[in-house]
């Protein structure tokens, strides 16, 4: 019995130390579960982004939080049931029947931008500014923004940032916009320039892989090093090809992220956009034989209603880089940052192994005598 009691107390104490990180790196979803996990946004009482349990068949009431504006609905994900109100009333009561998320809609008050408030906006391909160069914009003003002209056809524009068009659009080679925050602005050309967005003008695009391995190189100068790789600029041979780790947990997708730098040099990751900055290699002879070897993931989708989200979901993918890009691997329902540590991710799942196989055989050895 002494030894039983050990071994119980030895597992306690690791289930003391892993729990409280795993929890915040992972969700348990067992098939049968006895309770769901809420977030909530926007809810009076609760920090955005609060997390709180629900025993399977009881209900949570939510009120929104007007402080935060003029409340317009409720925005709700997963599977529920509405015992109390409706999507439009301020207070509602839920029984979930699944982990959900519940997100207060507001509309702000308009408030008179402060004339003290500059906004940067880093441009690329913009007429008159170097490529990663910067123009300040006072808050309320207006930016004239033309594409540089080549040789070469513009396309579109890729805006990240929030911001109202005061003329022209998506499609017009000249625009002018009013920024309500930072903005990263670049035309984009048909077909894309050599080192479009080579970001630090080192003459290749880096490519990093977080939770994920890159198993496959370009023919140029795209060989993988400790997950990275530098390629020279754009080129149909240039593909990369990356693969889940097993060892993460339940693979769910993959977020693929361009780099810029703000005024300050800093680092800024944006969502990359396909056949902007990357193309997604689709290996189909039959559509290659159908529609031609350079088909588009645009005739793909309209070919096989396909959609992209649910290509970036395969544990293997091979691009073509754009760009300079951080590509990173999410697991077990969570979004991974392009600053996430392998590292720690791997040690809580190593625990939890442990932690877990540690229970089964006391269970085992108490169950035998």
């Amino acid at each position: 019995m002494k030894k039983i009691a050990s071994i119980i107390l030895a597992v306690l104490v690791l289930l003391s130390i892993s729990i409280p990180v795993m929890a915040k790196d992972f969700v348990l979803s067992p098939e049968n579960p006895e309770s769901y996990n809420v977030t909530v946004y926007g809810v009076k009482g609760a920090k955005d982004g609060t997390e709180t349990t629900v025993l399977k068949g009881k209900t949570i009431s939510v009120s929104a939080d007007t402080a935060n504006g003029t409340f317009t609905g409720w925005n709700i994900d997963g599977k529920y049931e509405i015992v109390k109100g409706n999507s439009k009333t301020e207070t509602i009561t839920i029984k979930p029947l699944s982990d959900i998320v519940i997100k207060a809609n507001f509309k702000k008050q308009e408030e008179k931008p402060s004339t003290d408030k500059n906004y940067d906006i880093t441009c690329y391909n913009v007429d008159g500014v170097k490529k990663g160069g910067h123009i300040t914009v006072k808050a309320g003003e207006t930016a004239e923004i033309t594409f540089e002209k080549t040789d070469n056809a513009f396309r579109e524009w890729w805006i990240v940032g929030d911001y109202d068009f005061v003329s022209g659009n998506m499609k017009s080679d000249k625009i002018v916009l009013k920024p309500t925050s930072d903005l990263i602005v670049g035309a984009v050309y048909v077909p894309l320039l050599d080192g479009e967005y080579d970001t630090d003008d080192n003459g290749k695009y880096d490519i990093k892989v977080v939770s994920g391995e890159g198993i496959d190189g370009g023919e140029n100068s795209g060989k993988w090093e400790n997950n990275n790789s530098h390629i020279s600029w754009y080129d149909s041979k240039n593909r990369l090809t990356v693969k889940a780790k097993s060892s993460m947990g339940k693979f769910n997708s993959w977020s693929i992220y361009v780099i810029t730098y703000n005024k300050q040099n800093k680092k800024v990751y944006s969502e990359a956009k396909e056949n902007v900055h990357y193309k997604l290699v689709i290996n189909d002879k039959k559509l290659e034989k159908e529609l031609g070897k350079d088909f588009t993931l645009e005739q793909y989708i309209k070919k096989t209603g396909t959609s992209l989200e649910t290509l970036l979901k395969q544990k293997q993918i091979t691009i073509i880089p754009y760009g300079d890009l951080v590509i990173c691997g999410n697991y077990n329902g969570k979004t991974t940052s392009p600053k996430t540590n392998d590292s720690s991710i791997l040690l809580v799942a190593i625990i939890s192994v442990f932690c877990l196989a540690g229970i089964a055989v006391t269970t085992k050895k108490v169950l035998s005598k």
